[in-house]
């Protein structure tokens, strides 16, 4: 009897572990921030080959009390990610926003990666977001 419970016990066990793994799998895992409640950096290139960069910030109201932004649009180039120009922008509030147009040369790959900044008084915290990869 001792053997059976405990088989039924290793298979609820690896059962559970199973379910877990897969309820995680093709969820994107982002860590916990105190100050910061969402941040996404995008591109977009239009058929004329005007990138538009856009990275939005949202602190927590109330908590967050200053964030900054600095942007930078990067091209692949020998498989190596180049800067090509960096935004940055600081707002003494629980949000903040980029949003700029640059003109990019035909036959290469683009990106933004943009690190922010939010504060709560003295104490801060970073994190660092990148967008999808856009071709012209």
């Amino acid at each position: 009897m001792k053997k059976i419970i405990v088989l039924l016990m290793c298979m609820v066990v690896l059962t559970s572990s199973t379910m877990t793994a897969m309820a995680a799998e093709g969820s994107e895992i982002m860590p916990l921030m105190e100050y910061i409640s969402y941040a996404r950096a995008a591109i977009y290139i239009d058929d004329n080959g005007v990138a538009t960069i856009s990275c939005n910030v949202y602190g927590h109201q109330g908590i967050t009390t200053k964030v900054t932004v600095t942007a930078e649009l990067q091209r692949l180039q020998n498989g190596k990610w180049v800067p090509l120009k960096t935004y940055s922008t600081t707002s003494y509030t629980y949000r903040a926003r980029i949003s700029q147009e640059y003109s990019v040369s035909p036959g290469y790959s683009y990106r933004v990666q943009a690190t922010v900044v939010a504060y709560s008084g003295a104490l801060s915290e970073r994190q660092t977001v990148t967008s999808s990869i856009a071709s012209y």
